[in-house]
């Protein structure tokens, strides 16, 4: 045999077991990770009532739930604003969830507490795929009726670590079926 088909042959092993070495390498190494967090946020009810004591505000526990499908990451922000038909986005404070809260309306009233607050949950524990769930309690300066007047906007947003915001809208005449 040629000495050149001797070296051919070498050559070509090493070549086949360098592929080999990669193709274990990259079996053993787990999947990327995904670079930034990817909040999802979908809103499923709320109970909107005029606090006790505060005639001019209006209260509103919003139920939604939260989840990521991206890098790891807590919720470090919560906000709401309420935009009127034609009028000016509000503010919404959000408020700590005291340990029991009654929200009493025209046809029915809820508790609201502090072990269902979203807050709490989504920003002590790093959100993942599985959805978390509870309950948002912010105070808005607004008239109940505006709050509730079916050509409302509810803008929700929820902030990441880096701050990137993910937001979600209603329309509260779509959302109660009016």
């Amino acid at each position: 045999m040629p000495p050149w088909a001797t070296l051919v042959g070498i050559g070509f092993g090493v070549f086949l077991f360098g592929i080999g070495l990669g193709l274990v390498i990259a079996d053993q190494r787990g999947p990327e990770q995904p670079a930034r967090p990817e909040l999802h946020v979908k809103l499923f009810g709320a109970d909107v009532f005029v606090p006790t004591g505060w005639p001019d505000k209006t209260g509103i526990g919003l139920q939604a739930m939260v989840w990521n499908t991206g890098a790891h990451s807590i919720v470090t922000g919560w906000g709401l604003k309420v935009i009127p038909n034609g009028k000016e986005p509000v503010i919404a404070q959000i408020t700590e969830m005291p340990n029991r809260l009654t929200a009493t309306g025209e046809s029915r009233s809820a508790d609201l507490r502090s072990s269902d607050s979203l807050e709490n949950k989504s920003s002590t524990s790093p959100v993942g795929l599985e959805p978390v769930k509870g309950i948002l309690l912010f105070y808005v300066a607004l008239p109940k009726q505006v709050v509730n007047s079916s050509d409302t906007v509810w803008e929700v947003t929820a902030k990441d670590i880096y701050e990137k915001e993910t937001r979600v809208t209603q329309m509260v005449g779509n959302w109660l079926g009016r």
